[in-house]
């Protein structure tokens, strides 16, 4: 399978419709297109907005849509999937728990690991629009291989490190505040344990586009293939 990367679409997949249309694939391809968090497919409790858009999806296309949970997901219905493999939302639409791999038509090896902090947690109300299951935490960690080679790695958030090394989203007085952002800093262990100058790292979140280097990518509108 062909992966792609893009960033938050917040329920709205009229981006990835349009970019697909514009691709032209085989229709014999197999596509997979990975949202980096706060896809917006799993947010309301009683699944109508995940009905339909599974609707809509099944009933025109045959690529995949693949995402890893961000801060805007509704985790009532994410803690119930199954931790240790992906979970089909419907037979093109599937869930990538945090820790796990992933695999490119060339051998190369993806570690997608989920999460992050909402910086607006305090004026949303747990349960309904915010969990506090988004965070990042060392159980986490426990699920991820440490030991493989990994070529890309995909997360919602970045690294606390890249956060402050390019100093490009700071829009909230408390960003910088380590208590306010525990999941960057646990990419950033992840970052210290298995980096290497060979690996790329995408993410989304901070709803910008931005090639910050050769290896991390912040990613909201555009699309990159995985080789």
């Amino acid at each position: 399978m062909r992966y792609f990367v893009t960033g938050d679409k917040h329920g709205n997949l009229e981006e990835i419709y349009d970019w697909a249309y514009r691709m032209n694939f085989e229709r014999d391809e197999e596509i997979g297109v990975i949202i980096l968090g706060d896809a917006g497919i799993l947010w309301r409790d009683d699944w109508t907005d995940a009905a339909a858009i599974i609707a809509y999806h099944e009933a025109r296309y045959d690529f995949h849509i693949y995402f890893i949970d961000g801060n805007h997901e509704n985790f009532n219905i994410i803690k119930r999937f199954n931790k240790f493999g992906i979970t089909d939302v419907s037979p093109h639409i599937h869930y990538i728990p945090r820790g796990y791999k992933l695999q490119t038509e060339s051998g190369n090896r993806i570690l997608c690991i989920g999460g992050a902090d909402s910086v607006d947690r305090h004026f949303r109300t747990q349960g309904y629009n915010w969990w506090p299951e988004e965070q990042i935490t060392k159980e986490d960690m426990d699920m991820i291989d440490f030991d493989d080679d990994y070529a890309y790695i995909l997360s919602h958030c970045c690294p606390r490190t890249i956060f402050e090394r390019y100093n490009l989203f700071l829009s909230n007085p408390n960003i910088k505040d380590p208590k306010e952002h525990p999941s960057e800093d646990m990419l950033d262990y992840i970052l210290e344990q298995i980096w290497v100058p060979e690996k790329h790292w995408y993410f989304g979140h901070y709803h910008q586009d931005c090639e910050l280097d050769d290896y991390f990518t912040c990613i909201f509108h555009r699309f990159y293939e995985l080789v």
